[in-house]
């Protein structure tokens, strides 16, 4: 296993920047830690059987001030779908990540 990529991220950034952001870091990993981190995300909305809340702050250990970021990037959308509340529709939710 190789070491881990250390990225620096701006304290200062703005919240309207986050997703934009996101892709830029994700374009900057290496594919094995961009393999790692997708498969830990999808354990980890594959493995909650809760709540959108659950998901973002039991299982991904955020803060409440990620609820809002997380809501619109399509986090609440998802689990929904997994709970048969809603099917996926995502043309509206993807954005600068669109493809790597």
């Amino acid at each position: 296993m190789t070491s881990p990529t250390v990225i620096v991220v701006p304290s200062d950034i703005e919240r309207h920047d986050i997703p934009e952001y996101g892709h830029v870091l994700w374009k900057e990993l290496p594919y094995d830690a961009r393999l790692a981190l997708a498969s830990f995300l999808f354990s980890k909305i594959v493995g909650n059987n809760g709540t959108f809340r659950k998901l973002i702050y039991d299982n991904l250990g955020f803060d409440p001030d990620a609820y809002q970021e997380l809501y619109l990037s399509g986090g609440m959308r998802i689990t929904n779908a997994m709970n048969n509340e809603e099917p996926i529709d995502f043309p509206d939710v993807v954005g600068p990540g669109e493809g790597v």
